[in-house]
């Protein structure tokens, strides 16, 4: 599922949350005729409605929240998918240790996935000469 489609399903679930919610609003549900009241039908739809909002919010930050990957070219032909990483000291770590154990030979680039978006970027030198030199 790409960025667009996850959006649109974001969106959809969006309207389908605020669809229930002014239904909920406009029905009468339980004894009053409010949807807040401890009546039987309007408490279960509000605690339906409440997991819904949950699962959303959930699905929308795990969406949304950056992925760390690290692209190995190796011998500069076949590309090679490392990760995901927990953080981007963590990816950099693995790539210092990928670059010394192929002793330079694979192009190794940062792949970070921001708000489901792919972003490659290289590693510029001075990035594994700190490694050598310490």
């Amino acid at each position: 599922m790409d960025s667009k489609e996850l959006q649109e399903l974001i969106s959809r679930l969006s309207r389908f949350r605020e669809n229930l919610l002014d239904h909920i609003n406009d029905q009468d549900l339980n004894d009053d005729g409010g949807p807040f009241d401890n009546g039987t039908d309007g408490y279960r739809c509000m605690q339906e409605l409440a997991e819904l909002e949950s699962a959303f919010q959930q699905f929308s930050e795990a969406v949304q929240a950056p992925r760390y990957y690290l692209l190995e070219i190796v011998d500069d032909v076949e590309p090679d998918l490392i990760g995901p990483f927990a953080s981007e000291d963590e990816r950099d770590d693995e790539a210092k240790l990928v670059r010394h154990e192929t002793a330079g030979e694979s192009g190794v680039f940062m792949l970070d996935l921001i708000n489901n978006e792919p972003s490659v970027c290289p590693y510029s030198g001075g990035f594994f000469m700190q490694e050598e030199q310490e």
